[in-house]
């Protein structure tokens, strides 16, 4: 993913948790690293303290459920500059 993203910019990022290869959070962070500043949704099934304090110092928004009208609310704010629909963001 992370190569494909050297000649594509998204508007908005939005990565599983649990990849097979890579922790959804790792792979927004080597992203971050490469110069992209786009908005970051991590969707995940259990959001600890830990992943939560990660996403925080990343800028990430995270959405804990894939009910697809909270995720395009999620997204939307993301977008806007604003935090999740359950309040949690990186801002």
């Amino acid at each position: 993913a992370a190569e494909f993203l050297q000649s594509w910019t998204p508007s908005c990022l939005i990565v599983e948790d649990e990849l097979p290869d890579i922790a959804g959070l790792e792979l927004i962070d080597q992203i971050r690293k490469r110069g992209l500043t786009a908005p970051a949704v991590l969707m995940t099934n259990s959001v600890d303290a830990e992943t939560r304090e990660q996403a925080k110092g990343q800028g990430t928004i995270l959405v804990d459920s894939l009910d697809p009208k909270k995720l395009i609310a999620v997204v939307r704010a993301a977008l806007d500059g604003g935090a999740g629909e359950d309040g949690s963001s990186g801002s």
